[in-house]
C-alpha cells in the first residue's frame, strides 16, 4: 500500500487543498509522522473522511468498536503502553490461530506490524476504526464486564497481612498485581461512564460494586469476597488512609489522570456489619455544567435569575435535597459574575471544584474554620460577593443576612423541599421576618431528572392516568405527543442519558414581603407565591415532559414524592370525584407493595421492614389473600410477651388483624374519606379479594387540581 496515492486521492476529491499539503510537507510538523495524521490533528481533514477513503481504496473494513468485538484476554497479554503508542487494539484471533486482527488508524505502520508479530508470534491483519474508540478500548471504557472478570480471575486468594501492605503499595505499571489493575480499571470505568459516585460494599456472599449514574444506583458487578480486603486496602493506600484501621470512619482524596485531565475522588469508609464499605465521590470538573444556559432553566427562569444575581447586594438561596445540583448552580452563577473587577470568596465543605479567580476556603472545624467563622472573616477581606456552601444553623443564617444587608451579594444553599418552605424555615431558625424581607432577593428550588436518551426516543401513548396527571381536560388541547427513551447501547438500556434541572424560582415581591411580616406560615406563603406567578417544580417538570426532555415518570419520581405532605388529609381537603373525570382507586394506586409471608420468621420480617424503610407490611398467603398486618410494634410485643418460644415465632404469630381496605373499583373520593375517617396514612387495595396495591397521600396529591372539596 502506497500512502502517496492516498494523498493524491484526497486532493482529487477536494477533501484537502494543495496548499495544505505543500505547507505541512515543508514544515517541521511531520517529524516522521504520516502526513494524513497531521492533517487530521490540525483540523484540515476529517478523520471520518480519511477512514472512509482508506476503506474504499485499500479494501479494509471500517468497524465500530463495542464490548462484544473486543478480545479482553488478548488485550491483557499485550503491554498497555505498546497499544497506546501505536493506537492499536486487538479484536480477535483468526480461526486458524495464526493471525491476529487489529483495529488501527494507520495500516501503513510497518514498525507496529513487526512489533506485534514478534510479541504474539502471529501474523497481523488490520481493520480501520476511529482513534477515539481505540483509545477508549485501551483505557478500559469499552472493557465490559468480561474484561473485569479476567482481572478478578488473576487475583490470588486472600494474602497474609504482612504481604498485603507490599501488594497495595505497588505503583500501577504493566507488571503491577492484578488487584491494582482491577481497582484502577474500576475507577477509570466509573469516570468514563459519567458516574457521580462509586459504592463498594460487602454482602453476605459477594462484594458488590455500584455506580450512581444520572442519580440512580446501578449494580455494575458482583466480585468474590476474596478480593474485598485487598481492594479496599488499595483504595485506602491511594487515598492516604490507614489500612489497619477498620473500625473508625475515614475520609481521604484520590487524584487520577484521565484522558489528559486530572479527576479527583473523595473517599469515605465506614464499618458495617458485614465489613467495610467504601464510597467514592467523583469530582470531575469537566463534567460540571458551569454555564447557566446549560442547566435546563427555561428562558423565563433564566431571565429572572440573571436579573437577581446581577444585583449589587442581597441574598440568593438555592434549595433542594442532597444531589439535586445546588453546587453546580452556585458555581454557574459565580462563573457568570467572575471578573477582575470583583472580589469573590467562598467557604465550602469541602471545596469540590477549583474555579480560577475565586478565593475558596474549605471548612476545617479542627482549625476553627466553620461556615459562621469563615463568613465573619470574609467581611474583613473587602468582599463583593460571598458564597456560603450551606446554612446549617442560626448563627450562619444571621451572619449571612447581616452580610447581605451591609451591601454584599451573598449566595448560599438550604435543605428545604420547595421555595416557599425556605421562608418558613428561616423563620423557624430564628431569623426575624423583617430581616428576611430586607435581605432576600429570591429562592431557587431545584431537582434533577434524567434526560431522555436522544438516540432511542420514541413516541409514547398518553394514558388516561397521564391525562389527569398532566392536568389536561377535554377543554384543553392535549400535547401532540409524549416522548421517552426505550433503551439502547448509548444509555445502557435505561432510556435516559444525562440529567436536566427542574426549577422553581420565588421572587421576593412587595406582596410576599407583606405576607411574610403579617402571616409567616407555609400555607399562606405558598398561596401568595402562586398568586404572584411562581411556576412550581411540578409545572416546570410537566413543561419539560411536553418538550420531550424527560418522562412523566421521572418528574413524579423526584417532584411528587419530595413535595408531598405525610399528614393525614383533613376534613376540608377530602377528595371527591369531579364530574366528567372518572377517577378510581385502581387508576392511581401504587401497585408495588412490600408484603411478608405468614411463615416468615420475625427476624426476616424485621429485616424486610428495615431494608424497605417501612413501619409495617401486610401478611399475604400463597393465594394472595391478606391475613393481617405486622409492624414494629407487633414485633416488639411478640419479643416481650413471647417467652422462650419467641425466637421461633413467625409473622402469623405477631400480625394483627386490624385492616383498612378498599376495592380498586371504589371512587377516589370515597377512599380519601375512608383514610380520614380511620385516621390512617395508607389503605390496602383489593381486587377479587386479593392484594392488588396500596393507596397513600402521595398517590392522591397529583389529582388535587382536578378534584373539588366536599361540601
Amino acid at each position: 500500500m502506497d500512502p502517496s496515492s492516498l494523498i493524491e486521492t484526497l486532493v482529487a476529491r477536494g477533501l484537502v487543498s494543495d496548499e495544505a499539503i505543500s505547507h505541512f510537507t515543508r514544515s517541521e510538523h511531520l517529524a516522521g509522522r504520516p502526513l494524513e495524521s497531521v492533517l487530521v490533528e490540525e483540523g484540515l481533514l476529517q478523520e471520518s473522511d480519511l477512514l472512509q477513503l482508506m476503506s474504499e481504496t485499500y479494501g479494509l473494513p471500517l468497524v465500530t468498536l463495542s464490548p462484544d468485538c473486543l478480545d479482553s484476554a488478548m488485550a491483557s497479554e499485550l503491554p498497555r503502553k505498546l497499544l497506546e503508542n501505536f493506537c492499536v487494539f486487538p479484536l480477535r484471533r483468526e480461526e486458524d490461530e495464526s493471525r491476529l486482527l487489529l483495529a488501527t488508524t494507520d495500516p501503513f505502520d510497518v514498525t507496529a506490524a513487526d512489533l506485534f508479530r514478534l510479541k504474539t508470534g502471529r501474523e497481523v491483519s488490520y481493520v480501520l476504526a476511529p482513534k477515539a474508540q481505540i483509545m477508549q478500548a485501551i483505557q478500559g471504557k469499552l472493557m465490559g464486564t468480561e474484561g473485569f472478570r479476567l482481572l478478578v480471575d488473576q487475583v490470588p486468594d486472600l494474602p497474609e497481612w504482612n504481604e498485603l501492605e507490599t501488594l497495595v503499595e505497588t505503583e500501577l505499571s504493566e507488571n503491577a498485581p492484578p488487584i491494582i489493575k482491577l481497582v484502577d480499571s474500576l475507577l477509570r470505568d466509573a469516570c468514563r461512564r459519567n458516574a457521580s459516585d462509586i459504592h463498594m460494599e460487602p454482602q453476605e456472599d459477594h462484594f458488590r460494586v455500584r455506580y450512581r449514574i444520572d442519580g440512580i444506583l446501578r449494580t455494575i458487578m458482583e466480585l468474590p469476597l476474596r478480593v474485598e480486603r485487598t481492594c479496599i486496602s488499595r483504595i485506602k493506600i491511594m487515598a492516604g488512609l490507614n489500612i489497619s484501621e477498620t473500625r473508625k470512619p475515614q475520609d481521604g482524596r484520590i487524584s487520577i489522570k484521565l484522558d489528559r485531565r486530572k479527576v479527583h475522588l473523595r473517599v469515605s469508609t465506614i464499618a458495617s456489619q458485614l465489613g467495610e464499605k467504601v464510597v467514592l465521590r467523583i469530582l470531575d470538573q469537566s463534567s460540571v455544567q458551569l454555564d447557566l444556559g446549560q442547566l435546563g432553566l427555561s428562558k423565563r427562569d433564566l431571565r429572572v435569575l440573571e436579573a437577581h444575581i446581577r444585583s449589587s447586594s442581597g441574598m440568593v438561596l438555592i434549595t433542594g435535597p442532597t444531589g439535586s445540583g445546588k453546587t453546580s448552580t452556585l458555581y454557574a452563577c459565580l462563573r457568570l459574575l467572575n471578573d477582575n473587577s470583583v472580589n469573590i470568596t467562598t467557604v465550602e465543605d469541602p471545596v469540590e471544584y477549583q474555579i480560577p479567580g475565586l478565593t475558596q476556603v474549605g471548612v476545617n472545624p479542627r482549625a476553627g474554620i466553620t461556615f459562621a467563622n469563615a463568613l465573619r472573616a470574609f467581611l474583613r477581606q473587602d468582599p463583593d460577593i460571598i458564597m456560603v456552601g450551606e446554612i446549617r444553623d442560626q448563627t450562619t443564617a444571621e451572619t449571612a443576612v447581616q452580610a447581605a444587608q451591609s451591601g454584599h451579594l451573598v449566595f448560599s444553599t438550604l435543605h428545604t423541599n420547595d421555595a416557599p418552605g425556605t421562608l418558613a424555615r428561616l423563620v423557624l431558625m430564628g431569623i426575624q421576618p423583617h430581616q428576611i424581607t430586607g435581605s432576600l432577593l429570591c429562592v431557587v428550588a431545584q431537582r434533577l431528572v434524567r434526560r431522555n436518551c436522544s438516540h432511542c426516543l420514541e413516541e409514547a401513548k398518553i394514558t388516561p392516568e397521564q391525562v389527569v396527571l398532566l392536568n389536561l381536560s377535554t377543554e384543553k388541547k392535549r400535547p401532540r405527543k409524549l416522548l421517552r427513551g426505550v433503551g439502547c447501547e448509548k444509555c445502557g438500556q435505561t432510556g435516559y442519558r444525562g440529567r436536566v434541572g427542574l426549577y422553581e424560582i420565588l421572587t421576593m415581591t412587595t406582596t410576599l414581603r407583606q405576607k411574610l411580616l403579617v402571616e409567616p406560615d407555609y400555607g399562606s406563603l405558598l398561596k401568595a407565591a402562586r398568586d404572584e406567578g411562581m411556576i412550581s417544580l411540578l409545572e416546570d417538570g410537566l413543561e419539560k415532559v411536553e418538550a420531550g426532555l424527560t418522562s412523566l415518570d421521572e418528574v413524579l419520581r423526584v417532584v411528587t414524592i419530595q413535595r408531598e405532605s405525610t399528614r393525614i388529609p383533613t376534613a376540608s381537603s377530602i377528595l371527591i370525584e369531579p364530574p366528567g373525570v372518572p377517577l378510581t382507586v385502581g387508576q392511581v394506586m401504587t401497585r408495588t407493595v412490600t408484603s411478608v409471608h405468614p411463615n416468615d420468621s420475625l427476624t426476616e420480617v424485621f429485616h424486610v421492614l428495615l431494608h424497605r424503610r417501612i413501619s409495617g407490611a401486610p401478611v399475604v398467603d400463597d393465594e394472595g389473600r391478606i391475613l393481617g398486618v405486622v409492624s414494629y410494634c407487633d414485633l416488639a410485643s411478640q419479643r416481650w410477651n413471647g417467652g422462650r418460644g419467641h425466637k421461633k415465632a413467625t409473622a402469623r404469630d405477631a400480625m394483627s388483624g386490624s385492616l383498612i381496605t378498599v376495592n380498586s373499583s371504589d371512587s377516589l373520593g370515597m377512599a380519601a374519606q375512608r383514610m380520614w375517617r380511620h385516621r390512617v396514612h395508607r389503605v390496602l387495595v383489593l381486587e377479587a379479594g386479593k392484594l392488588a396495591g396500596i393507596l397513600t397521600p402521595f398517590d392522591l396529591m397529583p389529582y388535587t387540581s382536578l378534584l373539588k372539596e366536599e361540601s
